[in-house]
């Protein structure tokens, strides 16, 4: 979470942190076990175009466990094969872990927020491990 010290936020940053924030509220209502990551990764980044902002190779986030970065990554499958199915596709599993932590841009602004939220897939979802923490923006002068 981060915090502006000495002004008021500008539109252009309200913007792109209100994407940031749904970004990783709409991604924990499609992940469950079964879904396709590509799928879900493409409905992601409608979401984010559907806000005027930009989804940088689909990148969603990593995959987190004994290590702070482990495969899979919440990338498009054709760039992680050996995690692919016999369809040629990652699908996700009761058990996996990730954060979300994508690079989303809007065009124009040289703000840059990172809202990384920690998750692991349920048998019935998926469930946010870091919840709690506030995602109000706010600013001090």
């Amino acid at each position: 979470r981060g915090i502006m010290v000495g002004r008021q936020f500008k539109e252009d940053e309200k913007k792109l942190y209100e994407c940031r924030v749904g970004f990783n509220e709409f991604m924990t209502k499609l992940i469950k076990p079964g879904a396709s990551m590509d799928d879900v990764l493409d409905e992601a980044d409608g979401f984010v175009n559907e806000h005027g902002c930009t989804l940088m190779n689909k990148f969603g986030g990593h995959g987190i466990g004994l290590e702070s970065h482990e495969e899979p990554q919440l990338l498009p499958s054709l760039r992680q094969p050996r995690y692919c199915d016999n369809s040629g596709k990652i699908l996700f599993e009761s058990g996996m872990t990730f954060t979300f932590e994508p690079g989303i841009t809007l065009l124009g602004s040289r703000a840059w927020f990172n809202v990384e939220d920690d998750i692991v897939v349920t048998d019935t979802g998926c469930e946010v491990l870091s919840s709690g923490i506030s995602t109000e923006m706010r600013s001090r002068s």
